[in-house]
């Protein structure tokens, strides 16, 4: 068989096909890792002959009743759900359509500050109103690893016309914080569980609770993240004593979702489900194992690393074995391109401080044997250094989101930004808590925060180089 040849015109297929011929062990989305762990129908099948759409005998997402509705019930039975709904542009697809499900206009939404942003596009879609309030910042990660539940159920107790709760449970470093007690604390209200980094949760008792058996009415899981699933299948699921309506749930995802899903996708949720119920007790226990025992190896040489010492600090409740935080204090960044380019070992993320293995469906103990050296030869960063994080008190908050995505907009340097509604969310990253979002107004405390953090070097999410910001243009006289 003869080389390959791309033409040139085709960068993206070259750049994938130059990555694959890397073969770096993958400690990131998606779970499968590189194929390793794909169920059927993928084994020895050509990909193509099952590209197909929607055709007589192969039922419609969109009004399933035949092989898609059987398929979605057999998941909702192995993770516990009343109902589970197919996702084919990612657990995004799914918060969006949970919101627009239960909020309308004027809504109120309690959500952490550090929500994914599909939480506010869905608030700009549905017109609701957020109540935010602030993550607890573990001080040495300087990342938002918890939640106090009395700060969230004062929050609840506060709002008597509070229509929903956003959860984000776990955390995308893995920790999970106590809500064992919000369904008592709202028992009108709606809880919708950003649960994206936990579709292997159901699958095994050593690791954390699904939000699922926590009360919660809602739970949007990316099974492409941990499961055996491709990228962007995900699942909603409908919780099992919940009254939602389910009719607006389905109308809300035949909205948002693609009038031409890929049955690739929806075959991969069903395969890496069945595959986590059949064997997945097993593959996580035995992970668990072995990325505890990782964490402790590391520890006694010197990293740090965030481990069961953490739980009950800063709201943390709990972490999944799955991911494996280190503290790499100003060597973060060299760390990672070491072990790629050095090791073969590709992290899922990392900054100037920290450093984030994913362990999924496709992860072994080979692996891990590898990136335990990998890691002993590079040797651990200086502990114990705590990270400078100051976040000023949230902002007034002039207009809703919908309101600020449809004002009218313009460019301002940020030294004269102080007073005017801000028209972009700014986040400094890490931990990407956003400092101001759209419609709030920017403070002289907030506006000289962000001017001297950037002198400090800090990456912000939202400033490019030319230090200028997007505020919302007011009208009238």
């Amino acid at each position: 068989m003869g080389v390959l040849i791309i033409p040139e015109d085709l960068p993206l297929t070259a750049g994938l096909l130059a990555y694959a011929a890397k073969q770096r062990i993958p400690f990131h989305t998606p779970g499968h890792k590189g194929g390793r762990s794909l169920a059927l129908p993928f084994a020895g099948q050509e990909l193509a002959s099952l590209d197909l759409t929607e055709l007589p005998d192969l039922d419609d997402l969109h009004q399933p009743s035949g092989i898609i509705a059987q398929s979605q019930s057999n998941y909702a039975s192995w993770v516990g759900a009343q109902e589970s709904f197919f996702l084919v542009n990612g657990a995004t697809a799914g918060i969006q359509a949970a919101l627009m499900a239960v909020l309308g206009p004027g809504d109120l939404l309690l959500t952490p500050r550090n929500v994914h942003k599909s939480v506010n596009a869905a608030m700009i879609l549905t017109g609701a109103e957020p109540v935010y309030y602030l993550p607890e910042i573990h001080p040495e990660f300087g990342l938002p690893l918890g939640q106090m539940p009395d700060k969230v159920l004062d929050k609840v107790s506060a709002l008597p016309d509070l229509k929903a709760v956003i959860v984000l449970r776990p955390t995308y470093y893995g920790t999970v914080w106590d809500m064992s007690g919000l369904r008592q604390g709202l028992p009108n209200g709606v809880i919708i569980a950003d649960e994206a980094h936990g579709a292997h949760f159901p699958f095994c008792s050593r690791l954390p609770e699904s939000a699922l058996a926590l009360g919660a009415d809602l739970v949007v899981q990316g099974s492409h993240k941990t499961l055996g699933a491709l990228t962007q299948g995900a699942v909603l699921h409908l919780g099992r004593e919940s009254g939602l309506d389910r009719e607006r749930i389905a109308r809300a995802l035949d909205v948002l979702q693609t009038t031409s899903p890929s049955y690739l996708i929806m075959a991969s949720l069903e395969g890496a489900a069945c595959e986590a119920a059949a064997r997945g007790g097993e593959h996580w226990s035995e992970l668990a194992e072995r990325s505890g025992q990782l964490v402790a190896r590391l520890g006694a040489r010197g990293w740090r690393v965030l481990n069961e010492r953490d739980v009950g600090t800063y709201g943390i409740a709990g972490l999944d074995p799955a991911k494996i935080l280190l503290h790499t204090p100003a060597e973060g960044v060299r760390l990672a391109r070491d072990l790629a380019e050095r090791f073969g070992i590709q992290a899922e993320l990392w900054d100037s401080d920290n450093i984030l293995f994913l362990l999924g469906a496709g992860d072994s103990e080979a692996g891990l044997e590898k990136l335990e050296q990998a890691l002993l030869q590079l040797g651990p960063g200086q502990p114990g250094r705590e990270r400078k994080q100051f976040l000023p008190p949230l902002p007034v908050q002039a207009l809703t989101p919908r309101q600020a995505y449809f004002a009218p907009k313009a460019k301002v340097s940020l030294r004269e930004a102080a007073g005017r509604m801000c028209g972009q969310t700014l986040a400094p990253y890490p931990p990407g808590v956003p400092v101001i979002v759209p419609g709030e107004v920017f403070s002289q405390e907030i506006v000289e925060y962000i001017c001297w953090s950037l002198n400090q070097g800090v990456y912000w999410q939202g400033i490019n180089g030319d230090d200028h910001i997007i505020i919302i243009e007011e009208t009238g006289a």
